[in-house]
């Protein structure tokens, strides 16, 4: 088991830590990413 102590000095499971984090943020960003994307092909215009 990957484990660690957290600041508080509780033991914290790597990996369950991670997948929280990943569920929280790795969407998020990569919804973002594609608005960036959408909103950047819209300022561009058809592709000639």
């Amino acid at each position: 088991m990957l484990a660690l102590f957290d600041l508080d000095n509780t033991l914290i499971d790597r990996l369950a830590a991670f997948k929280r984090w990943a569920a929280d943020h790795v969407v998020t960003d990569v919804v973002a990413a594609i608005g960036h994307i959408l909103d950047e092909s819209a300022r561009r215009g058809p592709i000639a």
